[in-house]
């Protein structure tokens, strides 16, 4: 990699990790490196800078073993006050998928997230309120052509995933050979607890009126951020959760958020804004 050196200001899409095996794959997507800067006052997140396509990105991983919505968000946060230019954030790596029509293997992009298990508790019950996040509408037309150009040519990815497979000897699936994927656009759910149980599963479906797609734990905490959410899909949040699926998951994820991002030209970013009045509907 060639190695520069960039202004905080001239970086405008930040990327985050919850783990550090989705860091360490996230890293290997940069075209170029780019050398250290420092970070702002009270920015405790640990950065790698580097380039993919025209954007200079920013990528950070949540601390060791401190994931979840609070995080994330204490995350994005401190990105922006040090990269104060960053007009996108992606929450890439893996996520619980919802049968039957997600599967293992599978990638998952907002176009829009909540908040599972934000609501109140009435009578000794739990009531679900629906407080939805989207994306600009900038970025869903970018996911749209994206989408376009997938379902007309979905070879162009594969053959970017074979590519990779001298560098990740595990991107073959866990079940055999690197398969065609399959790509879901809509609803994510995040939450604050780990699911491992078909019934809690199947309940949060039914708050969100059976449109969820995948579970996981981050999104939620990008509330007040332009943001995309990217899943590659490692369990169905049952009993039977596992790692089998994480390196697969983690991979696929990260070479869809790349190729994303090549469908979003730098002048569509320069006229983003943050804040949720913008990015959420409720």
């Amino acid at each position: 990699m060639v190695i520069s050196t960039k202004s905080h200001e001239e970086y405008n899409v930040g990327w985050i990790s919850a783990l550090p095996k989705e860091l360490a794959v996230a890293i290997s997507m940069l075209d170029e490196e780019h050398s250290a800067l420092s970070n702002s006052a009270n920015d405790s997140n640990c950065y790698t800078l580097g380039s993919i396509g025209p954007h200079n990105v920013t990528m950070t991983c949540l601390p060791k073993d401190w994931i979840g919505t609070v995080q994330a968000a204490k995350a994005a946060a401190q990105m922006l006050r040090t990269f104060p230019c960053i007009k996108v954030v992606l929450m890439v790596g893996i996520g619980a998928g919802i049968p039957p029509h997600v599967s293992l293997g599978d990638v998952v992009i907002s176009t829009e997230w909540t908040q599972w298990d934000f609501g109140k508790i009435k009578d000794g019950v739990f009531e679900y309120v629906d407080k939805r996040c989207y994306p600009s509408t900038g970025l869903l037309s970018s996911i749209s052509r994206f989408e376009a150009e997938h379902i007309g040519h979905p070879e162009k990815v594969m053959q970017y995933l074979k590519k990779l497979k001298d560098r990740f000897p595990t991107l073959a699936s866990p079940h055999g050979a690197l398969e065609s994927l399959r790509v879901h656009y809509g609803l994510i759910a995040s939450g604050n607890k780990v699911i491992k149980d078909a019934n809690q599963r199947d309940s949060i479906c039914r708050d969100l009126k059976n449109k969820v797609l995948c579970i996981e734990m981050e999104a939620a905490g990008l509330i007040d951020f332009p943001a995309v959410i990217i899943r590659g899909i490692c369990d169905y949040a049952d009993s039977n959760k596992n790692d089998e699926w994480h390196e697969y998951a983690a991979i696929v994820a990260a070479a869809f958020a790349k190729q994303l991002l090549e469908y979003i030209p730098p002048s569509k970013l320069e006229n983003e804004r943050t804040g949720k009045d913008v990015y959420n509907k409720s």
